[in-house]
Order: C-alpha cells, then sequence, then structure tokens
C-alpha cells in the first residue's frame, strides 16, 4: 500500500464516520421528538378545585360571597381554560336558578399545580342557611399543550353540613342536578 493509498482510505474512513453521526444526529432528534409527541399524548391534563376548596362567606347580612377555586393536577398544566359557574337552590317542588352560567374566566388562562385561577362572585338576597339547599355546576373546557385535544369539565358541588367542605354530588341527587343544569341556556 501506498502513502496515497492509505490518505485516500483514511479520508474514507473520516467521511463514513461523518456520515454515520450525522445519521445518529438525525435520530436522535426524530425519535426523542416521536417520545414527545407520544408521551403528550399519553399525559392527558386534569383539573379540579385547588386543595383549599370552595370558600363561601357572608359579607354582608343575606349577601354571599363565593370563591370557586381551580388548579391542574400534578402530571400536566391545562390551557385555554374556559369554566362558568351557576347556583341553583333545591326547593320542594323541584330546583330553582340562583345565577345562571356566566363566563368567569378570560382568554388564554393556564392552569398548573401551583398556579390556580378563581371564578368569584356574589349572591344577594340569600341568607347562609340556604347553603345546606344550594348547588355549584362548573362547566367549561381546556386543552393540553399543543391544543391537540379538548376536555370538557361539568362539575356539580352541594355542601357537606357534617364536615363544611364542598363535595361532588353522587347517585340520584347528581342526576337531578345534572338535568336541571343541562336545561338552562347555553
Amino acid at each position: 500500500m501506498t502513502t496515497q493509498t492509505l490518505l485516500t482510505l483514511s479520508q474514507m474512513a473520516i467521511a463514513f464516520g461523518l456520515i454515520i453521526s450525522a445519521l445518529g444526529g438525525y435520530g436522535a432528534y426524530h425519535y426523542k421528538e416521536a417520545l414527545d409527541a407520544e408521551k403528550e399524548a399519553l399525559v392527558r391534563p386534569t383539573i379540579d378545585l385547588c386543595h383549599r376548596g370552595i370558600a363561601v362567606t357572608e359579607v354582608e347580612q343575606d349577601k354571599l360571597y363565593f370563591d370557586i377555586p381551580y388548579c391542574s393536577g400534578k402530571n400536566a398544566n391545562a390551557y385555554n381554560v374556559k369554566l362558568e359557574p351557576a347556583v341553583i337552590l333545591r326547593l320542594e317542588d323541584g330546583f330553582r336558578l340562583l345565577a345562571d352560567f356566566r363566563d368567569s374566566f378570560p382568554e388564554g388562562i393556564t392552569l398548573t399545580y401551583e398556579t390556580g385561577k378563581s371564578m368569584s362572585f356574589s349572591l344577594h338576597p340569600i341568607s347562609k342557611a340556604a347553603l345546606g339547599q344550594m348547588y355549584i355546576g362548573v362547566r367549561g373546557s381546556y386543552t393540553n399543550q399543543s391544543g391537540s385535544s379538548t376536555y370538557h369539565v361539568f362539575d356539580i358541588f352541594k355542601l357537606n353540613t357534617i364536615s363544611g367542605e364542598w363535595v361532588r354530588t353522587l347517585g340520584d341527587e347528581d342526576r337531578s342536578a345534572r338535568a336541571f343544569f343541562k336545561s338552562l341556556s347555553r
């Protein structure tokens, strides 16, 4: 072998190594993007009441102030969150609307596990004694980070008079309250 042949073989080995490195770099980039897209498809963001829960305080006689905080779950943030609350009162012969659904979140709200957003409003005239017959409905939607999936929210809460905390409705009570909330204007 001549020196020229060895030089040519060395240059070919370097060129081959550069081509393999470029293919490896592209493969690492491409498959990382594919894994990230697959991971985003598997991780569904969730939103729920923040840990502090719903607070209702009497700010004046027969005037109640409602604070309904929502946060995202631990696994993923919720984007483009749009929620609106409504309040109904259970009577002996059915339900009465106290506050209809209204949009409470501005455009582009993002919820994280640490950062929540509250829907706040006041009702007047209503006494604190009526809280045991009240239902708070929250409806709306949110998306994942890329905006490729939209998730819907329809939660109904009632006051647990024993613990003093707002909890989700269940069973027949949930079905009847949900039917009334769904019948309200869109």
